[in-house]
């Protein structure tokens, strides 16, 4: 999945994130059961659920100067780079089999503790 971008006014965001992330997911708007926006301001975390599992993924916001919001969905499956996610939308996600979701919600549980970064083996920092 790659960047998409559209011009709209900043008011929107939240409207335009749930709209990029039923289309890019391809759910409902039932199937949205959180969504919430990093302290960073460039990041939104998504708990949904699909066919009977609940999951997360995040969006990444860019604005360019030319006033074009460019996000980018990236599911916990693709390992995404680990931000503060509240752990109540974590405590709602099912268990997983999948290695990088797995690390990934590891991850953003030690970030909602205080720790920074997080580096694993043969991997960027996240």
């Amino acid at each position: 999945m790659g960047w998409n971008g559209v011009k709209i006014d900043s008011k929107d965001i939240e409207n335009h994130i749930r709209k990029v992330s039923m289309y890019e997911l391809g759910i409902e708007k039932e199937n949205i059961l959180m969504l919430v926006q990093d302290n960073s301001l460039d990041h939104w975390a998504l708990a949904y659920e699909d066919m009977g599992h609940i999951k997360a993924t995040i969006i990444r916001v860019k604005w360019d100067d030319a006033g074009f919001c460019n996000t980018k969905v990236i599911t916990e499956e693709e390992g995404p780079t680990a931000i503060v996610v509240p752990t109540e939308l974590l405590d709602m996600l099912t268990p997983t089999e999948n290695q990088y979701a797995k690390e990934w919600r590891e991850d953003c549980y030690l970030i909602s503790k205080g720790v920074t970064a997080v580096i694993r083996e043969f991997r960027s920092v996240r």
